[in-house]
């Protein structure tokens, strides 16, 4: 991959005042085609898989999945099997940020849940704004850096996903006159990490 970014970048242009014809090749949009198509039915896969699995062992599995690929578009020199492992990196950030977001739901209380999962969430799209600007930047200059800083994130994100265990506390029940006097049981949730 890097190899051919390197080799667009060393091309030299020349100038010529004739008219340029241009055509556009539709075979470029077909991958993001079936991306745009395998992507809900890999959310659905993985709800269906999340029922049987635990969340914090599939995270890792897509964690670690998604780190070998980024790793596997840096040494395989096939285009195809390139585009294949970069249409399967959407797919699998996708799947690792809707379970954290089922994480961070269960994290906050009931009363700020909305709220922190919102600004959570905020971040993470400022965050994708903030790395892709840096992508395009690195790209040319440091084509190997990137893809293994990208690999070593997902790889060291893995472990990461079993520091986070979640006791719940049995839901209190409230009767109608706690419900008039504006009492509401909330249950109470600890997080422990380690």
């Amino acid at each position: 991959m890097c190899e051919m970014m390197s080799y667009n970048s060393s091309v030299i242009l020349d100038i010529h005042p004739s008219e340029c014809h241009s055509t556009i090749n539709t075979a470029v949009f077909l991958p993001n085609l079936v991306i745009a198509l395998l992507r809900p039915l890999a959310m659905v896969f993985a709800s269906i898989v999340l029922s049987f699995i635990d969340r914090k062992l599939f995270l890792m599995l897509c964690f670690i999945i998604g780190g070998m690929s980024t790793i596997l578009i840096v040494w395989i020199p096939d285009a195809t099997i390139i585009v294949i492992l970069f249409g399967s990196l959407p797919l699998f950030i996708g799947i690792c940020y809707n379970i954290i977001a089922s994480f961070m739901v269960e994290f906050f209380p009931t009363y700020i849940r909305a709220m922190a999962v919102s600004l959570c969430l905020i971040c993470g799209r400022l965050g994708s704004i903030l790395g892709s600007q840096l992508f395009s930047h690195l790209i040319d200059s440091h084509c190997l850096l990137l893809f293994y800083m990208i690999a070593g994130m997902f790889l060291c994100c893995a472990p990461l996903s079993f520091c986070f265990n979640f006791n719940s506390k049995p839901v209190q029940n409230s009767n109608n006159q706690d419900l008039d006097q504006g009492k509401i049981a909330v249950p109470e949730r600890k997080l422990e990490i380690g």
